[in-house]
């Protein structure tokens, strides 16, 4: 980041007196997400700002000015970029508003090595820096660049650890039979997380299976099933939209009929285990 000196002279104009350096508005980014809220202030937005400025003032004498506003995503995760803090932090910095971008620790600012150094190659194409209190490095330097490469390598080493450990954490609630999320299988619902019985939907998985048994054909069954008006299950994402509540075909019928979950069961890597919720149907039938 090429920064420009004016000259100070003396009062008398014969010389000069001092150098003052040009302003570097530094944009502080604050992060944190739903899994770093562990009830310490130490990681708080407040705590991480509160760092920030007190480093900014102590490099005043090189011309360094926090921006007022700081830029801050309470409750988003740092494995991507779909952050409107950080969506507002880059349109600064397009716009030439931002010289230095600030954070408490690099994995504020993300913490997937291919995110960050995106991030970076997109603050040096506008000639900004940047910088991280806790690492105490900035990238306007060699050797802060390649530092900075090799403390992301740590944050999404941290990130894959953490990934991996709660992937363990669910399997291993799964093999003891526990419901651990996802779209309840057809003939149950999910409450207070647990699989309960769905009256409705579980009596016509029975029928299912007893037309199966009487016609011996799944396009027969589900073309009786609709000739009910009985539908698929219908799901809800998490913006709103709905899914399911179609005709049945053959394809949908064979993926409820064949389901381990019906006579109490759960598959974990390819084995069997007893599951907590009620089976609908007897193991024979199924």
């Amino acid at each position: 980041m090429a920064v420009a000196t004016p000259i100070r002279r003396g009062g008398n104009g014969r010389g000069p007196l001092a150098s003052a350096p040009a302003v570097v508005r530094a944009g502080i980014y604050a992060r944190l997400s739903e899994a770093d809220r562990s009830g310490s202030d130490f990681d708080s937005i407040a705590h991480q700002v509160a760092a920030c400025r007190s480093y900014v003032d102590s490099r005043v004498s090189l011309g360094w000015r926090a921006l007022a506003d700081p830029y801050v995503d309470n409750g988003f995760t740092g494995a991507n970029t779909n952050r409107p803090g950080l969506a507002r932090l880059l349109a600064d910095v397009r716009g030439r508003q931002v010289d230095l971008v600030l954070v408490h620790r690099i994995d504020r600012l993300s913490r997937s090595l291919r995110d960050l150094l995106g991030l970076l190659e997109a603050l040096e194409e506008h000639g900004v820096a940047f910088a991280s209190v806790n690492e105490s490095f900035d990238s306007s330097t060699p050797i802060g660049k390649a530092t900075l490469q090799l403390v992301g390598v740590f944050a999404e080493l941290e990130r894959a650890t953490i990934s991996a450990r709660t992937k363990s954490k669910v399997q291993a609630a799964r093999r003891l039979g526990r419901y651990c999320g996802g779209i309840p299988p057809y003939g149950y619902r999910a409450v207070a997380g647990k699989l309960l019985v769905d009256p409705v939907n579980a009596e016509r998985v029975r029928h299912a299976f007893a037309l199966y048994e009487q016609h011996g054909s799944l396009i027969a069954v589900a073309e009786e099933m609709n000739r009910r008006g009985w539908r698929t299950q219908e799901t809800r994402t998490r913006d709103g939209r709905g899914r399911g509540n179609k005709p049945w075909n053959k394809a949908t019928l064979h993926a409820i009929l064949t389901n381990p979950a019906l006579i109490g069961r759960i598959i974990v890597e390819n084995e069997s285990h007893v599951a907590e919720h009620e089976a609908i149907v007897p193991v024979d039938q199924w």
